[in-house]
């Protein structure tokens, strides 16, 4: 709702400008049509680092479960099912992300609507006729709000699927330390040091 009301009044904004305003290639139709449609950078960025994180450590969650497995097949096997279930929670989430995405761009059409506009303000402002296109701009960004609110939803998803790998991380890595004391390879300290390290390198991520 914030979202769409930020692209309008910035699409009320931009229809009150000069035509002159458009003639600049920085701020021309084309570029100012492109900048209502996209979506927000930082929410790109966000998602973006989410799956990046995920992928890289897909790899190590593996050979931690492979790991453990050998060494204690009960966790072992908790292990390798989480890696199932994580493998078919991302799978589901992009599915429904892209197909959310496939709907927002099939019914966005402001940047199409905008560029006609913009190239035809001076028109439009001495007609008065800013209001209709207000308000048929408007309705893009209403329609518009399921397909995205879907995306939002799976957004928030991935970021959970990433808080629990590093969760997952850290409990196989705690149960290969416990082990390695109980048979003497470490000790307590060395355990705890280790654990710092990993929760200090999870919390820079």
């Amino acid at each position: 709702s914030t979202m769409r009301d930020l692209r309008v009044d910035c699409f009320k904004s931009l229809l009150q400008r000069p035509m002159a305003y458009f003639d600049r290639a920085n701020t021309s139709a084309a570029a100012s049509s492109v900048l209502l449609a996209q979506q927000p950078p930082i929410a790109i960025a966000i998602v973006h680092n989410a799956m990046s994180y995920i992928i890289e450590n897909v790899f190590s969650a593996s050979i931690l479960a492979v790991g453990t497995f050998v060494v204690c097949v009960p966790n072992g096997i908790v292990g390798l099912v989480y890696i199932v279930i994580f493998f078919t929670s991302f799978l589901l989430v992009e599915h429904y992300s892209n197909k959310a995405y496939n709907e927002v761009v099939e019914i966005d059409k402001s940047g199409e609507l905008a560029m006609e506009i913009f190239d035809n303000v001076a028109t439009i402002q001495q007609l008065a006729v800013e209001s209709h296109f207000q308000h048929r701009f408007d309705e893009i960004q209403m329609r518009r709000r399921t397909p995205l609110a879907k995306k939002i939803r799976c957004f928030s998803l991935v970021h959970a699927i990433s808080s629990s790998e590093r969760m997952f991380l850290d409990f196989m890595a705690m149960s290969v330390g416990v082990y390695f004391v109980y048979t003497g390879f470490i000790d307590v300290k060395q355990l705890y040091a280790t654990q710092d390290i990993i929760q200090a390198s999870s919390a820079a991520r």
